[in-house]
C-alpha cells in the first residue's frame, strides 16, 4: 500500500509527489516565515509609508496565506489610537477596500503583551487586490490604517502555501 504523505522536505513550497509517485498524490507543503518588528517598524508600517513585507514575491506563484499570528510585546507608551492592521497584497492605494484579513485596534490601551491570530476570516468586501490584478508575483504585506503612537514590538508568524499562477 502506498504512503500518501510527502517523502521529502520542500522548503520552496512546490507540489511534490508522495512516495507512491502517483500524480494524483500531489501535495503542496505549507511554509512558515517569522518576521521580527521593532517599534520603529511598527510606527512606520502605515499603508502609504512603509508596509511590512511578510512574504517576498515568488515568480509565477501565488502566495495563499493560511494564518498570520502576531505576538506583541508591550514596551511603552500605551497605544492611545484605534489603529487597524491589514494583511494582503496591495497596501498602496487603500486601507479598507482590498485585504485578506484585518485586526481591529491591536494594543489599544493595553499595558501588557497581547497576541492576535488571523486566518482570512474578515476579508474585504471588494476582494484582496485592486483592479483585478493577478495574484501571481505579488508579495504578502502587512500595513496599518494610520501610524501607531504606542510602544510595542512584534513577532509575526506567517504560514502560507505557494501555488502555481494561473496559465
Amino acid at each position: 500500500m502506498p504512503i500518501n504523505s510527502p517523502n521529502i522536505f520542500n522548503p520552496v513550497g512546490d507540489a511534490v509527489l508522495s512516495s507512491s509517485s502517483n500524480p494524483s498524490d500531489l501535495v503542496v507543503l505549507p511554509q512558515t516565515v517569522i518576521t521580527d518588528l521593532t517599534n520603529a517598524d511598527i510606527i512606520a508600517m502605515k499603508y502609504d509609508d512603509e508596509p511590512i513585507t511578510l512574504v517576498n514575491k515568488v515568480d509565477n506563484k501565488i502566495i495563499v496565506p493560511i494564518g498570520v499570528t502576531i505576538l506583541c510585546t508591550y514596551v511603552a507608551p500605551t497605544e492611545i489610537q484605534k489603529v487597524s492592521v491589514y494583511v494582503g497584497y496591495d497596501a498602496g492605494n487603500s486601507t479598507v477596500n482590498y485585504f485578506w484579513d484585518r485586526i481591529l485596534n491591536p494594543m489599544f490601551n493595553f499595558t501588557t503583551d497581547a497576541s492576535y491570530i488571523t486566518s482570512g476570516g474578515i476579508p474585504a468586501n471588494l476582494g484582496v487586490l485592486k483592479d483585478s490584478a493577478a495574484l501571481g508575483n505579488q508579495p504578502l504585506k502587512m500595513w496599518s490604517s494610520i501610524a501607531f503612537l504606542g510602544g510595542f514590538t512584534a513577532r509575526v508568524i506567517t504560514t502560507y502555501v505557494l501555488v502555481d499562477d494561473a496559465p
